[in-house]
Parts: structure tokens; C-alpha cells; sequence
């Protein structure tokens, strides 16, 4: 009936069904850049289109024929060495998800009307905040957009153009634990050594959330006091130098006894165990006083925060931030500011 052809690329193997219309043409209709066992299956579908007496380049020349599931299993293939195995998993959940909501459909009846109708579905009824609506969109977008470059599937993306969910109040500062709310957490942590310690690697530096969880023996220089956060595989793509001082310095240490033949340093936590917002519940009710929500970004705030309010200039905590501009930054410009008011205070006369 027909035959899979296959061509390497940089970015992996890419796959093209080859077979004969009713005419006896050649034709070939591309599968894209797929693992052997999806493009099989793809093989399966087009062959079964011939049978009913369809050609398949006719068929699939408005695009958009393959079901979201099998998107999915394509672009999991497809991102298997290329993103980290965290956004892989995160990028089938949020699938499953949208799936388990429109059904398992064909890409060409998803449009921007039922985008939209589903993220207004997320925030109505699921009650998700404005990031994890936007999260949704993103992971969503790149998939599709991936649909079109990377897979050949679609030729449109019906989440471009969407605009990012904002929250109903608008927050132009950042929340952030006060000095006692910090004790207290370290406090109600004390029980669960590992898990304290990555509180206090977050409160340390400022990490985002994947820096710590990638972070690998190999990017730590204890003797040069020098850590190296942001990997190539990051979000933002960017490395940066981190001073390790006295506190980190001792953090590590104790991390380091505890490394067996592990590469990562937090190699307890992987998947939902490196949630922080999960442990809230437990952690509220040893102390009422923390925040009804906590997570590695609020940490991260935190650190920023309190450094502004020592007298740090923003340009420098930009930099341990890793802030690409300057500009994210002046979410803090506002306790620079205090800072200034309360050394005037401090005036003897």
C-alpha cells in the first residue's frame, strides 16, 4: 500500500509516507521529525485512507487531520532529547488536560474561539490563577507552533494571539516573606532536612525553580566559590556566575554528604516531590502565620526583596537574578525607595 521513507536531520529523523494514487503517481505526504513507532502509526492511518479509496495528500491538504493525542505523542517524541524531561511531563499533563476538556479531537477543529473558550473554562471553573492559565497557554502555543514547523501537521496556530490572562487586581510589586515569616518556615521545616534545605538554597540565591532542580555537581566550584546557575536548556538560555558565600558555602557542604553517586545536588526531588505550593496545608498548620500560598518564585521574591532593602542597587540584583534587563527588575524599585526614606530617619538630629 505504501512505505516510510526517512532522512536524518540535525534535528533528528524525519519521516514521509511514499506511495501510489489511483493513477499510479508517486506521492508523498511528510510525517515529520517522529520517533519509528509514531510514524508507524501515522503509516497505519494514511494506508487505511487508501483503502477507502481517499488519496491521502487530498485528504490531508487542509491539514490538520491527526487527532491531539497523537500531537502529543509526536511532539513527546520529538522533544524527548531536546527539552528537559520536567517539560515534557509538564507539556503531556497540560495535553491531557485540554483534551480531557475538548475531547480528543482533530487539530483542525481547534480554533482561537475554542482557545479562548477553554482558557476562560480554566480560570471560571477551575479556578486557576492568572499564571497557571498563562503557563497553559504557552506549553499549548509552543506545541502547536511545533505542529507547524517542527511536524508539518497544521498550518496555523489558534492560540496566536491570544493575550496573556492578567489578574483581576493588578501587581506592580512583589510579594515577598517577611524576616519573621522566613524564620518560621525554617522553623516549621526543620523536621524534613532535605526539603529545608532546598528552602534555604531558594532563600540563598534566588534561583528559579529550575535552576535548582538542574543543578549538577559539576556546576558547583566549591574551592573557587563560584556556582553556575542557568543551563543551556533553561528558559532563558543564559549561564551566570553565582558567588557562594559562607551560608551557601555551609549549604553546600551539607548537601555534598549527602550526594552518594548522584550528579544532580537536589536529587531527592523530581516530578510533584519538588513541588513547594504542595507541602502548604501540612506547613500552615504548624504555623498560621505563612502565606496562604508558597512556592520557589515567592522564595525567590524574597530573596531579591530582602537584598533591595539591605541597600543593594538594582543593577546588581539583576544580575544575581539573572535578569535579562534591568526593567523586570524595578519591581523592587519601590522598597529601594523605602530603604532611602528610613536612612534618612536614622538622621541624630
Amino acid at each position: 500500500m505504501g512505505a516510510l521513507e526517512k532522512r536524518k536531520l540535525k534535528s533528528g529523523i524525519s519521516w514521509r509516507f511514499v506511495y501510489r494514487d489511483a493513477a499510479g503517481r508517486q506521492k508523498k505526504v511528510k510525517i515529520g521529525v517522529t520517533s519509528k513507532r509514531v510514524a508507524e502509526q501515522r503509516k497505519a492511518q494514511l494506508e487505511a485512507m487508501l483503502a477507502m479509496g481517499k488519496d491521502p495528500a487530498d485528504e490531508l491538504r487542509t491539514h490538520g487531520a491527526i487527532t491531539l493525542s497523537e500531537l502529543m505523542d509526536t511532539d513527546a517524541a520529538w522533544a524527548a532529547n531536546r527539552l528537559q524531561p520536567r517539560t515534557v511531563q509538564l507539556n503531556r499533563e497540560i495535553m491531557n488536560r485540554f483534551i480531557a476538556w475538548a475531547g480528543d479531537v482533530q487539530l483542525k477543529q481547534i480554533d482561537k474561539a475554542k482557545v479562548e473558550k477553554y482558557l476562560k473554562y480554566c480560570a471560571e471553573e477551575r479556578r486557576y490563577k492568572a499564571t497557571t492559565i498563562n503557563m497553559h497557554r504557552r506549553q499549548l502555543a509552543s506545541i502547536f507552533q511545533r505542529a507547524i514547523g517542527e511536524h508539518g501537521l497544521v498550518k496555523t496556530n489558534p492560540f496566536h494571539g491570544i493575550k496573556p490572562f492578567t489578574d483581576s487586581v493588578r501587581r506592580d510589586r512583589a510579594d515577598y516573606l517577611e524576616l519573621d515569616q522566613v524564620d518560621t518556615l525554617l522553623k516549621v521545616t526543620a523536621e524534613d532536612v532535605p526539603f529545608q534545605q532546598l528552602v534555604r538554597f531558594y532563600l540563598l540565591t534566588g534561583a528559579r525553580r529550575g535552576e535548582a532542580l538542574d543543578l549538577l555537581w559539576s556546576d558547583v566550584d566549591l574551592n573557587r566559590r563560584i556556582l553556575y546557575l542557568g543551563q543551556e536548556r533553561s528558559q532563558t538560555k543564559l549561564r551566570r556566575d553565582f558567588p557562594i558565600r559562607d551560608k551557601l558555602h555551609a549549604l553546600l557542604i551539607e548537601l555534598q554528604k549527602d550526594r552518594e553517586d548522584h550528579a544532580e545536588v537536589f536529587w531527592r526531588f523530581a516530578g510533584r516531590n519538588s513541588y513547594v505550593s504542595n507541602r502548604v496545608g501540612a506547613l500552615k498548620k504548624r504555623d498560621a502565620s505563612l502565606p496562604d500560598s508558597l512556592s520557589p518564585h515567592l522564595l525567590r521574591h524574597t530573596f531579591a526583596s530582602h537584598m533591595v532593602m539591605q541597600g543593594v542597587d538594582l543593577r546588581t540584583v539583576a544580575s544575581l537574578l539573572g535578569h535579562s534587563t534591568e526593567k523586570v527588575t524595578e519591581l523592587y524599585a519601590h522598597l529601594a525607595e523605602e530603604h532611602r526614606e528610613k536612612a534618612l530617619d536614622r538622621l541624630p538630629y
